[in-house]
């Protein structure tokens, strides 16, 4: 291994067709047997689009890797969760399950008394027979599932226990103390996305999932190969003058492990022929191959010689306008990407980064590019925090037009596994504080250092065509998205205050909302939502080809219990004009008071799969959803409306290339065959049938 030798006097030689820059001249020539002159120094920029328009790096194929080993691997598919997660409501405290309305008025001076109904619930019951009625309640642990008719769980801390009964001391809204079915991760929702690498937030998030093994890619096997008659392996034992210990490799192979490859260290090669022909054979069935020293002039250095001979096209670049790592050698064999480093540990170790690692991280699916780890963000919205304990809120960050970062916090509570995964970092509040204000500015560790954030925003509902949407722009486009999941209304607010991209609407009157936020609002596609109600119950409360709205009529006739859906949410307006309008076919005095005083009206669900889930699980009778995520539950489906989902963006942002990307795949063919191959959905639609 020689030294390196910079030659600034060094005239480029002359180009040749075929081989861009550069020359070889590898054949024997009377005049420079031995000495052969490769160099011919082009810039940074020239020596890698030279070198990566050989290679067009791209991800390796995938393969099946087994939950335990997939550690820093990179996903070859979509991830779909196969179960909601939790899959049941269940209580997040110590406590007893109530009726909410029952203790509203509620307070330490005059403490409401409950009977209770039954036997104390553990996590890990079934909860079966377990029933929360008016002036009733039931005991439950943490973990356990909530009894049927019960929608809050009191804490134990503000519960006196009588014989046979309870005195609860403090008020409770619907909500308080649980988590509800599918409110952490939906059955059939696209939970991690092709590109997406695993760390232990991500491999936990799969273990909660049930999933053993999961579809990721291939990790590129790199040879490495150090070469030089002065080199010895370390503790080989004391150097004779003129040796050293190779440093390169250990350098090199560990850099290439950090990047998601794996390195197979071939060992280190003499300055002969035989030898290194010998070595580079062995290293032809690996997907890369880097080798340090022999890159310069020196008579010994045989590398460069042997590297352009034994493969095409060979040498590409031999000489980068770089300090260090002048004498680099950039090659192909076919599409495998062939390096010979410098041999100054140094200069390896500066050109590896510069110019390999990009390349290698790209074949193992990640990244190229890095990002750094702290930033300033101001909140997006005010909420509790802090409140005696110093408190770390997971947040994604979004970057506004001028480069503000803005932090929306993920508040789906303690019992949330996907939220970790979710997270683009955390900010800090002080024990001090009662609450985080809007508008305040925090530093945001980042979770992922080295990461770029999402290149495209999306902030408001969701539908599983949606995360079609968004894998598409990616695999097409490349383009990173966050899906930032609070309502169609919430999303609409985002978009105008400019801290989204894009917001998913399907409001019933989302033109007008639209128009008030000062947005566009882009036609996407027509749902088909509706009753969902268990097998039977359906034809049992009213005659065939009955419409929604008679059928909403009997059903209150007989008591049945609605699984309703949170303020703001777009499929809570359906229900909303669904139920007055059936109040008005029921010649109901006071229409309001028919809709709000339905069974289970203020018994709100965060998502379409936690009131699925109540509906399936019977602590509910039905629901209203899409009619497609009532197949995927098994339930029956009674069609309501076409209703549309739209996207509003802000004029601002339409130009914006993750935005037009996005807008190209939505208008493009592959999205218009997803849309026509699945049930329950159509290219356009009209508010209401």
């Amino acid at each position: 291994m020689s030294a390196e030798h910079e030659h600034e006097h060094e005239k480029p030689q002359p180009k040749v067709p075929g081989k861009g820059p550069l020359v070889s001249l590898t054949r024997k020539t009377a005049a420079h047997e031995g000495r052969k002159h490769f160099l011919a120094v082009v810039s940074k920029d020239e020596a890698e689009r030279t070198w990566r328009a050989a290679l067009e790096p791209a991800p390796l194929e995938g393969e099946s890797v087994a939950i335990e080993a997939a550690l820093g691997r990179v996903l070859a598919e979509d991830v779909k969760a196969p179960v909601d997660l939790p899959p049941f409501d269940r209580a997040v405290v110590d406590g007893f399950a109530v009726l909410a309305s029952d203790t509203f008025s509620a307070d330490e001076s005059k403490p409401v008394r409950l009977r209770v109904a039954g036997k104390a619930l553990a996590a890990g019951d079934s909860g079966e027979g377990g029933v929360v009625q008016a002036g009733t309640t039931l005991e439950v642990a943490t973990g356990a599932p909530l009894p049927r008719g019960a929608n809050a769980v009191v804490m134990v801390e503000n519960v006196e226990r009588e014989e046979g009964a309870v005195l609860i001391s403090r008020a409770a809204v619907p909500g308080d103390g649980i988590q509800q079915a599918g409110s952490d991760v939906r059955s059939g929702e696209v939970v991690f996305r092709r590109g997406d690498r695993l760390g232990a937030r991500e491999t936990g998030v799969l273990a909660g999932l049930g999933l053993g093994s999961t579809a990721c890619v291939r990790r590129p096997r790199v040879a490495v190969i150090s070469t030089g008659d002065e080199l010895r392996a370390p503790g080989e034992g004391p150097l004779a003058l003129g040796q050293i210990f190779d440093a390169n490799a250990r350098i090199v192979c560990d850099i290439v492990r950090e990047n998601g490859c794996e390195a197979v260290y071939l060992g280190i090669s003499r300055d002969r022929e035989d030898e290194l022909t010998a070595i580079l054979e062995r290293a032809r069935s690996h997907d890369a191959i880097v080798l340090s020293g022999g890159t310069s002039k020196g008579a010994g250095d045989r590398t460069y010689q042997l590297v352009d001979r034994l493969g095409k096209p060979g040498i590409l670049v031999h000489g980068v306008a770089v300090k260090p790592g002048k004498p680099t050698v950039l090659a192909a064999w076919g599409r495998k990407p062939v390096v010979v480093l410098p041999g100054f540990p140094s200069s390896a170790a500066v050109t590896f980064s510069v110019f390999v690692k990009p390349v290698l991280r790209i074949l193992a699916g990640l990244d190229a590019e890095s990002a750094s780890e702290r930033r300033e963000a101001s909140l997006a919205v005010t909420f509790p925090a802090g409140q005696g304990r110093h408190e770390y809120v997971l947040c994604h960050l979004v970057k506004k037009p001028g480069g503000d970062l803005v932090a929306w916090p993920i508040l789906k509570g303690s019992g949330s596994i996907a939220a970790f995964a979710q997270a683009d970092g955390w900010l800090e509040v002080s024990g001090s504080r009662d609450r985080a204000e809007r508008g305040e500015r925090f530093p945001v560790t980042l979770l992922r250092a080295g990461e770029r954030l999402a290149d495209l925003v999306v902030c408001g509902s969701t539908c599983p065509l949606l995360d079609r949407l968004l894998s598409l722009v990616r695999e097409k486009h490349g383009f990173r998205s966050n899906l930032i999941a609070v309502g169609s209304r919430a999303g609409l607010e985002a978009v105008s205050r400019g801290e989204a991209d894009i917001a998913p609407v399907h409001l019933l009157e989302n033109e007008e909302p639209a128009r008030a936020a000062g947005v566009e609002l882009v036609r996407g596609y027509g749902r088909s939502t509706g009753i969902v109600a268990r097998n039977g119950l359906l034809a049992s409360i009213s005659p065939p080809g009955a419409g929604a709205l008679e059928w909403l009529v009997r059903a209150r006739e007989r008591g049945l219990r609605l699984a309703n859906r949170n303020a703001g949410s777009g499929t809570r307006s359906l229900i909303d004009s669904l139920l007055e309008r059936a109040a008005l076919g029921a010649k109901a005095v006071d229409p309001s008071a028919w809709r709000t005083s339905f069974p289970g009206y203020d018994a709100t669900a965060r998502s379409q799969e936690g009131a699925l889930a109540q509906v399936a699980s019977g602590k509910a009778d039905f629901t209203c959803a899409i009619e497609s995520r009532a197949r995927d539950a098994g339930l029956v489906f009674l069609g309501a409306c076409l209703e549309r989902f739209d996207f509003a963006i802000p004029p601002d942002r339409r130009e914006l290339s993750p935005v037009k990307a996005f807008l190209e795949v939505l208008a493009g063919e592959a999205f218009r065959k997803e849309i026509e191959g699945r049930p329950g959905f159509e290219l356009a639609g009209s508010v209401l049938a």
